[in-house]
């Protein structure tokens, strides 16, 4: 169940969402919407973008009142 107004109007607090668990970055699609587990901040809906080096990405939030997030890819 989604909590907080980060993806709005993509996805609103209380929405259902599905997701499969992948395990590794090569099945990222760039600039979809996925559920990415955190260390810092839990779980997390974003949209995934290429990051600013090869071993990185960047979340982002469809609500332009957030900042972009940058994660390790996992290995």
């Amino acid at each position: 169940e989604v909590t907080g107004d980060s993806m709005i109007p993509k996805f609103y607090p209380g929405d259902i969402i599905a997701c499969s668990i992948i395990n590794h970055s090569r099945y990222i699609e760039w600039n979809k919407c996925h559920l990415i587990a955190t260390i810092d901040r839990g779980m997390l809906v974003k949209r995934i973008m290429p990051g600013t080096d090869k071993d990185c990405l960047t979340a982002v939030s469809d609500n332009k009142e957030y900042h972009l997030l940058t994660y390790q890819k996992m290995r």
